[in-house]
Parts: structure tokens; C-alpha cells; sequence
């Protein structure tokens, strides 16, 4: 009973979790989005002082939200060293947030470098992109279409997948809301084809009945004993390419009215198999139900009528299901854990290193720059003394030829005063 209750508990209000990334160069603004994301869709959430916020070196995760979906935030740093990490990210992400700097035009083509760079790898395919031209609330900042224009070039390698650019401002909120809920919308609808090309047409002797089939069968292929007593409910399916439109009518009916029945039997499945299901559900004698790429088709799984056949005791309707996923054992739970503690340990001791030896450089070319600048004033200081020196030397000459000066008019006057006295006698 326990087990019922909890499995129609998780069923009711489990989210669907999806993991998005948030890429950009360093100082783009990724960390102050984050924390202004979780501000605003977080309950009695404090966010940090965004003044305070420095460069990220490694990674910030958070987590919001918003309505039946639960969105979390991978937020890798976005310095040169830094960037060679991203794609270890890309298989388990589901949708892209790529932040520009919008008032930093000198690194404007750095940062189309990293981004054609980033939408040229295969594993991120179809997974929706938003663009956020951040920093809008500074003055003389690039607009939206400025940007498009400077990115122009990689338009093509975006493919079929729902993109925006969005102008925001991380500062003061402006924009997050309205590019959070645009991610939302495109991961919760599965709309991730940039034009809205109509799904290809289903083969012969197919049905696409998504709208009927019952969300819980899917998780039923674990039960192949509780499945058996229902073979009946799915023998009057079959229908022959030839059939008329009245038959393929009827037996559409038919099949929901045994579906429906058979909602509960999914409930059951559900609670006490709850191990994510293969391609293909299950295998019967006159059907076979396949899952389809959600995203390039927009249907959830498909149903293939085969030919019919008459059953018969010598050839009972049997379920082929897919041999079940062994679990892994805590041995193997831990040595995964070592081995991606290790992956962290060595990543972090990289990055440790290239801060290092960009420290050492650092401190190199500082001890130069002083050195530099102590012989350009211990020259300039011998120069100086020099000529300090020669000024003294002049000005000494100087007072030397002018106490000579006066000592020779002081004889001269002497003489002259001599031979006026001399001149007085005689003339008396």
C-alpha cells in the first residue's frame, strides 16, 4: 500500500527536472543572472551582495522553480583556461544560456569565437539557446540588433532549434523573467526546431495515437506477468493497410476503451517498476510500440500495426520485453564516485597550475618592470649630481672672477686717491 501511495504521490507532483547551462567570457555578468534567477523565483531566497560578486573559477550551481518544471543552473567560468571544460557539460544539459557583455566591444569577437565554438558541437543539437545581451542599463552599450549583426556569421551552425536574443540587465533584473520563462516554455513543450516544419507523415500500417494512450503505460515494461492476462485487449488492434475507414474507426474506439481500462494496471506498473523505460516498450504478436525523438517529431511514441493474424493454442500471444538494467551495486556507486572526485581533483589542480604559472609570469615581468625602472633613476640621479656639480663649479668661477674685480678696483682707487693727495701738496 505504501508503495501505491508513493508512487501515485511522485507521479502527481514530481517535477521534471532539466539541467541548463550558463556560459559566457569572464565579467559577462553569468554569476550576477544566477543569483538575480534565484532571487526572484526562490521563496525567502537571500541572494549574496551582487557588488561583492568576483570572477568564478570552476563552477556555481543553483536551482529554481517554476511551476511543474525544476530548472538547474550550471554556471561554468568563462576565462580562456576555463573554456576547454565546457563541453564535459554538453551531453547532460538541456538547454544553453550564453551571456554577452554588451558594453565590452573590444572583446566582442572573443566572445563570438567561444560561441560559434560552443554551437558547433554535436552533442548540444536541438537544445535551445538564449542569448542574453546583458548590461543594457549602461549608457552607450551595444543594442540587440548590433549584436545579431556582430553574430551574424554564426546564424547557419544554430540549425533547427528554438533560439532568442534577449536584452537584460543582471544588475537590476530587468529581462530574467521574460528569458527564464521562454526556456521554461520551450523545454516543457518540446519545441526545439528554430522554423515550424510539420512533423514527418507516419509509415504504412502506423498510428500515432498520443492523444489516447495513457501517460502511465510507458512505465508498465517491467511487468510482463501482470501484462500477459491483458493480451487480449490488444489482438482486435490489428488492422491491415488495406483496411476501410469504418474499421480503422472502430477499432481506434475499441482500442481507447481497453486503454482506459487498463490506466489502473499502469498505475500498478509504475509503483512497483519505476526504472526508466527503453526504445521500445514492448513487442507484442500483432503490435509493436517504439518511443520517438521528442524532438524532432514532437510525439511521444509510436504504434505499429502489423499484419493480422489468427490466433491460434499452438502459438499463444506472448510479451517480448527488453532484459532489465542491473543495478549498480554500492561498490561499483562508490568507485564511480572516487573516479569523478578524482576527474574534480585533477581539473582544479590544472586550473591551480595555470593560475600559478599566470602568477609567476605575473611576478616576472613586475620584477623586471622594477628593476627597469631602479636603473632609469639611478641614472637619472647620476646625471643630476653630474650636473649639480657643474653648476657649482661655474658659479665658484664666477664669484672667484668677480672678488678678482673688485680687489683691482679697490687698488685702482687707492692709486687714484694716492695721486690726488699727492696733487694737493704740491699744489699748496
Amino acid at each position: 500500500m505504501y508503495t501505491l501511495l508513493s508512487g501515485l504521490y511522485k507521479y502527481m507532483f514530481q517535477k521534471d527536472e532539466y539541467c541548463v547551462l550558463i556560459l559566457g567570457l569572464d565579467n559577462a555578468g553569468k554569476t550576477t543572472f544566477l543569483e538575480q534567477t534565484k532571487t526572484k523565483f526562490s521563496k525567502n531566497y537571500k541572494g549574496m551582495n551582487l557588488s561583492k560578486i568576483t570572477t568564478t573559477v570552476g563552477l556555481n550551481i543553483g536551482t529554481i522553480d517554476v511551476g511543474k518544471a525544476r530548472l538547474m543552473f550550471w554556471d561554468l567560468g568563462g576565462q580562456e583556461e576555463l573554456q576547454s571544460l565546457w563541453d564535459k557539460y554538453y551531453a547532460e544539459s538541456h538547454g544553453v544560456i550564453y551571456v554577452i557583455d554588451s558594453t565590452d566591444e573590444e572583446r566582442l569577437g572573443e566572445s563570438k569565437n567561444a560561441f560559434e565554438k560552443m554551437i558547433s558541437s554535436d552533442t548540444l543539437e536541438g537544445v535551445p539557446l538564449l542569448v542574453l545581451a546583458n548590461k543594457q542599463d549602461v549608457e552607450n552599450c551595444l543594442s540587440v540588433p548590433d549584436i545579431k549583426t556582430a553574430f551574424s556569421d554564426c546564424a547557419p551552425k544554430i540549425g533547427k532549434r528554438d533560439c532568442l536574443v534577449q536584452p537584460c540587465s543582471a544588475l537590476s533584473g530587468e529581462g530574467v523573467n521574460d528569458g527564464i520563462e521562454w526556456m521554461v516554455k520551450c523545454r516543457c513543450h518540446f519545441s526545439l526546431h528554430l522554423s515550424s516544419s510539420p512533423p514527418s507523415p507516419p509509415p504504412p500500417s502506423s498510428l500515432y495515437l498520443p492523444s489516447i494512450i495513457p501517460p502511465l503505460i510507458i512505465r508498465t515494461t517491467g511487468c510482463a506477468s501482470l501484462l500477459q492476462r491483458f493480451t487480449p485487449f490488444i489482438s482486435p488492434l490489428s488492422i491491415h493497410p488495406s483496411s476501410s475507414s469504418s474499421t480503422m474507426d472502430s477499432t481506434v474506439s475499441a482500442y481507447s476503451e481497453k486503454l482506459r481500462e487498463m490506466s489502473v494496471l499502469s498505475l500498478l506498473c509504475s509503483c512497483l517498476y519505476s526504472q526508466p523505460h527503453p526504445n521500445t516498450f514492448g513487442q507484442f504478436e500483432d503490435m509493436e510500440v517504439k518511443s520517438l525523438n521528442k524532438r524532432a517529431s514532437g510525439q511521444a511514441f509510436e504504434v505499429i500495426l502489423k499484419s493480422p493474424t489468427e490466433p491460434s493454442p499452438e502459438r499463444p500471444q506472448t510479451l517480448a520485453l527488453p532484459p532489465q538494467k542491473k543495478e549498480p551495486s554500492l561498490g561499483e556507486l562508490q568507485r564511480r564516485l572516487e573516479a569523478a572526485e578524482e576527474r574534480r581533483k585533477s581539473q582544479e589542480k590544472q586550473v591551480l597550475k595555470q593560475l600559478a604559472e599566470k602568477r609567476e609570469r605575473e611576478k616576472v615581468v613586475l620584477n623586471k618592470a622594477q628593476e627597469v625602472n631602479n636603473n632609469y633613476s639611478k641614472v637619472t640621479e647620476e646625471k643630476l649630481n653630474h650636473k649639480m656639480e657643474l653648476i657649482q663649479e661655474n658659479r665658484m668661477a664666477r664669484l672667484n672672477a668677480l672678488k678678482q674685480r673688485l680687489r683691482e678696483k679697490e687698488l685702482h682707487a687707492a692709486v687714484v686717491r694716492k695721486n690726488k693727495e699727492l696733487h694737493t701738496e704740491l699744489s699748496g
